[in-house]
């Protein structure tokens, strides 16, 4: 059909009628560049391109996007969804091969829907989806093995035309990047952008552990997840999803073999590194997390978890220059990240260099002035028993907006983020009553911290009490 219009149309028009096919495939943007083969050599497929743009590209606003192909062409169902009395006409034997490629906005990544694999007597359709270097590419197939579908083969028919039309109107989400890789509670948002198996048995298993995670079985979601993995041994999402309910679990040893499996599997994927690196950390094995950070840095360097959970690690052995030189390394990467320099800011202050532990403080201060960064800094400086004045003034200013904020909560609008407020004072209590005992008055300290107790039963809060008292 497509070859008969190119006949048809003069060449000057071919634009106009690329543009006029582009409309009817649903795309509402401009074309240019056409170029096409001879309509008239038959001998060979008849192939076309163009480029094709687009503003407010659908459905940005909600920060999702629909891959910018033209949809699969299938004759409609029948009316009232009353089985037909004679056979569906498909068209002559044909294959009909279709890819975009969509480049994302610099720091968001897709989350990837599961590849599509029907395969019946009268069709087959494959779609894949993948994202590299910060590309989103999509394929779809689609082949026409009969002429017609037969009256015997409706019901599959239907089921075949619905998942084809559910691929096209699918709307793919973009996940802001930038925070989320680098925090030991958020890597987990990275597992689940990973494709899903090829094999249709894997990925079924897969679903079955969605299914018992639904219903709180933990037992059959590990032995679907188990499943899975041994009927796709390179099946990484399931891997790291098994790593993370063992851990979970507290079968530490567990998760870390299904980490490890995942690396194994594909060495350049780096959210595996990230699993297994915070997991060891949350352990206290920094010894061990150091290789895992320093091989995440070669596998992609520009991520910035590979050098915050080095430092990290560091500081955690109590390595504070080599944690500083790794620090620095990671605020090269993303200069806006407050709690990068807030880290920056211990490493300098316990490898002795306080000038550069404050300066590193301010900046972090000037990025984020919430009162969790001023209660971070001033409990920092207290423990560390230097610069006491400025560790009472940024407690003492954590303490008065977080108490301002408490205030302000209505009981009548109650939302459960407003019970963070109690924690909150409690935790900043206890870091401006620490203060005080670091300077000497006793009397204030014992009344902050008394009062942090009271709203909050914490081993360090008892632990400051006590010398406090």
């Amino acid at each position: 059909m497509i070859r008969s219009a190119f006949r048809r149309v003069p060449l000057p028009q071919w634009k106009e009628l690329i543009q006029q096919i582009s409309y009817r495939s649903g795309f509402a943007g401009d074309v240019s560049d056409v170029t096409a083969g001879s309509p008239e050599t038959t001998s060979e497929p008849f192939r076309y391109a163009y480029s094709y743009t687009r503003k407010d590209y659908p459905d940005w606003s909600d920060r999702r996007i629909s891959s910018p192909l033209p949809p699969i062409a299938l004759p409609p169902l029948p009316d009232h969804d009353v089985k037909p009395s004679h056979p569906i006409w498909l068209g002559s034997p044909a294959e009909a091969r279709l890819e975009s490629r969509v480049e994302l906005p610099k720091g968001y990544v897709p989350k990837l829907p599961r590849n599509v694999d029907l395969k019946e007597d009268f069709a087959d359709y494959h779609a894949s989806y993948a994202v590299k270097d910060g590309v989103l590419t999509t394929q779809r197939v689609f082949i026409v093995k009969l002429r017609e579908v037969p009256v015997s083969e409706y019901e599959a028919y239907k089921k075949f035309s619905k998942a084809v039309a559910d691929d096209h109107e699918l709307y793919i989400p973009l996940l802001s990047s930038g925070m989320a890789s680098a925090t030991a509670d958020s890597y987990q948002s990275e597992i689940w952008l990973l494709p899903y198996s090829e094999d249709p048995k894997a990925a079924r298993a897969y679903d079955d552990a969605r299914d018992d995670y639904q219903r709180n079985d933990t037992q059959g979601e590990i032995a679907a997840l188990k499943r899975a993995v041994e009927i796709d041994p390179k099946f990484i999402r399931a891997w790291l999803w098994l790593g993370e309910i063992h851990k979970f679990m507290r079968q530490s040893d567990s998760a870390l073999q299904s980490y490890r499996k995942a690396i194994e599997v594909d060495p350049q994927q780096a959210v595996s590194y990230k699993a297994l690196g915070f997991t060891l950390m949350g352990m206290g094995k920094f010894e061990d997390a150091l290789p895992v950070w320093q091989e995440l840095i070669k596998v992609a360097p520009n991520d910035i978890a590979g050098p915050m959970g080095l430092g990290s690690s560091l500081l955690g052995l109590k390595r504070y220059g080599e944690a500083a030189s790794a620090l620095e390394s990671a605020i090269k990467l993303n200069p806006e990240r407050a709690g990068l320099h807030a880290l920056l800011g211990g490493a300098y202050l316990h490898g002795g260099e306080e000038d550069k532990a404050i300066a590193a403080y301010q900046k972090a201060l000037e990025l984020d002035s919430q009162p969790v960064m001023f209660n971070y800094i001033g409990y920092e400086l207290a423990d560390a028993n230097k610069n006491l004045s400025m560790a009472l003034e940024y407690a003492e200013k954590a303490v008065r907006q977080e108490e301002e904020a408490s205030q302000n909560v209505k009981l009548s609008a109650l939302q459960i983020e407003d019970l963070d407020h109690t924690s909150s004072i409690a935790a900043f209590w206890d870091t401006l009553g620490w203060v005080h005992f670091r300077k000497g008055d006793l009397d204030q300290a014992e009344k902050y911290l008394n009062a942090a107790w009271t709203l909050w039963q914490n081993g360090l809060v008892g632990d400051h009490l006590g010398p406090g008292l």
